[in-house]
């Protein structure tokens, strides 16, 4: 009896170290094919934005500048998202290699290296719209930080990327750089449906990163801080002491540049919010002083005296453009852990525990100093 049942006995050993070596297996990694799955991908928590949030403040806080300490992908990533939700919708695609889209490249280039890391597993769990989303929200907010604001605008995912994401050879239409008030204010609200207020709050972007020769044409930053976003982009634009003139960069590219020795540069798109310019085709009809108010030379000045209230604006139409193309994103989940235990605190209210053992009877039952627990 014995030498029958020492082969059946080892036969058990070896399941049972099978079944151990597959569960600690299992801990190394999250089956997101068998997860709950909105669409393509599976439902995305709380945690899961967070985590990958650490993963985009560590790309942003990698591409510091030591020469003067900045960070060019907290710019770069605002800027992407603005670049993806151009057209019909955010879908993860840009053609890089149409002129109005230069010098994205290197974000692009970052973001999509991260999203197919195997370390991370983004792919399995998000679109590369979302991600790219995401990136632009957690790099407005931060910018906001440094500006004493806190960017309000949510993270929403179901984002679809285009068939040949990150690529495309699709040239959608941009907003002319060289244009005036009339133009300008026409584009956003004829392509992203905004209004005046809305368009003068979301080119205060602009207060991010500079612009580069062999990027976009131009050249130099809008303000004194890179990586700060605030109301410096509108209260520069609205300083006659800076003495705005416009500066030829080449045959192709005019800017407003300071006529005193310091930095800071605006495109005419920028300078049509607070002055009625008449390019032909490039450079204004009139000076700095001498030209007109726009028809949001108001809403200038109101940002220039209100940093809480630009950064509130933004906010919502941020919202608005990186959610171009949709109507049914999706609400961050709370994960199951989190589920799980707002189940036990619905539980708790519903069976309270008494103090008191020694439970009285009859009417006089909660006259007698008995009192429920109280939530540690």
């Amino acid at each position: 009896m014995p030498l029958l049942t020492k082969p059946y006995f080892a036969l058990g050993i070896i399941l049972i170290l099978f079944g151990v070596l597959q569960s600690v297996a299992k801990l190394d990694f999250i089956d997101y094919a068998n997860t709950q799955k909105i669409g393509k991908y599976p439902e995305l928590t709380q945690s899961d934005a967070s985590e990958i949030t650490n993963i985009i403040n560590g790309l942003i806080d990698r591409s510091k500048i030591a020469e003067d300490s900045t960070h060019p992908f907290l710019a770069g990533f605002v800027r992407l998202i603005f670049h993806d939700c151009v057209g019909t919708a955010c879908d993860g695609c840009i053609n890089i290699h149409y002129g109005p889209n230069g010098g994205l490249q290197p974000y692009i280039m970052a973001l999509n290296g991260t999203y197919h890391d195997r370390k991370y597993r983004l792919s399995e769990r998000m679109s590369q719209a979302d991600f790219w989303a995401l990136a632009g929200i957690v790099a407005a907010r931060k910018g906001s930080m440094q500006g004493g604001q806190m960017l309000t605008t949510k993270f929403r995912y179901g984002r679809v990327d285009c068939a040949t994401s990150p690529d495309t050879k699709v040239e959608d239409v941009y907003p002319d750089a060289h244009a005036d008030a009339r133009t300008t204010l026409g584009y956003w609200q004829t392509y992203f449906g905004f209004t005046y207020p809305e368009t003068t709050a979301l080119l205060g972007a602009h207060s991010l990163g500079k612009c580069h020769k062999d990027g976009s044409g131009f050249d130099g930053p809008w303000t004194s801080n890179k990586d700060s976003l605030d109301n410096t982009y509108y209260r520069d634009m609205m300083n006659s002491h800076l003495q705005w003139r416009q500066q030829r960069v080449d045959a192709d590219h005019v800017q407003w540049v300071h006529g005193d020795s310091s930095t800071g540069m605006m495109l005419n798109a920028d300078m049509a919010l607070l002055k009625d310019i008449k390019p032909d085709p490039q450079v204004s009809n009139c000076a700095y002083a001498e030209c007109g108010k726009s028809p949001t030379a108001g809403i200038v000045e109101t940002f220039a005296n209100d940093n809480s209230l630009f950064v509130r604006e933004f906010s919502s139409v941020f919202q608005k453009m990186i959610e171009h193309g949709y109507s049914n994103l999706k609400e961050l989940g709370i994960g199951p852990q989190a589920r799980n235990r707002v189940r036990s605190l619905k539980s708790e209210k519903r069976a309270p525990r008494l103090l008191h053992s020694n439970k009285p009877s009859g009417p006089k039952a909660f006259t007698r100093g008995h009192q429920y627990q109280k939530k540690k």
